[in-house]
C-alpha cells in the first residue's frame, strides 16, 4: 500500500486524450477520484464507471450553491462538490479530477495548490483521438442514424479540440508555478505508462 501525502490532482487536456482513462489508472494508487457531477446522460461505455454521478437538469440546477465549481461544456453542465473534496481532506486522502483546459485558470484561482498533469496531444496525432472516441462512443446494434449523429459530435469535439491546442502557451506559466505540475505531450497509448505514471508514483 502506498503512503499518501495529501495532494489535489487535475488531470487536463483535449477530448479522448486519456483523462478519464488516467483517473481509473491512479486510483489504483491509493488517490481518490473525486465525483463529477453532470447532466449528461450516461454514454454506454461509462457503465462501470464510480466517479460519474449523473443527474437531472433539475436536480443540477438545485445543487448549484453546492459546487465548488461548475462548468458547461459541449451543452451539458459538470461540477465538483465543495463537501466531497472537504471530506476527502478530512480523511487524509489525496483526490483527482479532469476538467477541459478552457477552464483550468478558474479552478487553480479556487485550488492554487492543486497539481495540474496535462495531456497535450498535437494535432498531427488527432487521427489518434478520433479512434478513441468512436471506441469510447459507439456501441453494437447502433442504427445508421445515431451513429452518422455521434460522428458529427466527435467531429465537433475534434475542431474544439484544435481550438484549445493555443491555450497550452497561456497556460504553461500557470501550470509552472506548481514545480509538480508537468506538461505530457501524448502521440500512443504507451505514453500514459512509461511516462504519467512514473511521474504522479514520484509524488505520493
Amino acid at each position: 500500500m502506498y503512503n499518501l501525502k495529501v495532494n489535489i490532482f487535475v488531470i487536463t487536456g483535449p477530448s479522448g486524450s486519456g483523462k478519464s482513462h488516467l483517473i481509473h489508472e491512479i486510483i489504483t494508487l491509493g488517490i481518490y477520484p473525486l465525483e463529477v457531477y453532470t447532466d449528461r446522460e450516461k454514454r454506454p461505455s461509462e457503465s462501470k464507471i464510480s466517479d460519474r454521478v449523473h443527474l437531472s437538469l433539475e436536480e443540477f440546477s438545485y445543487s448549484l450553491e453546492e459546487f465548488l465549481y461548475w462548468f458547461e461544456f459541449q451543452g451539458n453542465r459538470y461540477g465538483y462538490k465543495k463537501k466531497d473534496i472537504k471530506k476527502q481532506k478530512k480523511l487524509g486522502n489525496s483526490v483527482c479530477f479532469n476538467i477541459p483546459p478552457v477552464f483550468l485558470s478558474e479552478i487553480l484561482s479556487r485550488l492554487p495548490e492543486a497539481i495540474v498533469i496535462y495531456l497535450n496531444v498535437r494535432e498531427k496525432h488527432f487521427p489518434m483521438l478520433y479512434t478513441r472516441m468512436l471506441k469510447r462512443d459507439l456501441y453494437r446494434n447502433i442504427d445508421k442514424h445515431k451513429e452518422k449523429v455521434i460522428k458529427s459530435k466527435i467531429e465537433r469535439r475534434l475542431e474544439h479540440a484544435r481550438n484549445e491546442l493555443g491555450l497550452l502557451e497561456t497556460l504553461k506559466k500557470l501550470i509552472s508555478n506548481n514545480p509538480s505540475s508537468r506538461v505530457f505531450d501524448i502521440y500512443d497509448d504507451k505514453i500514459l505508462y512509461k511516462e504519467v505514471l512514473p511521474h504522479i508514483k514520484k509524488l505520493i
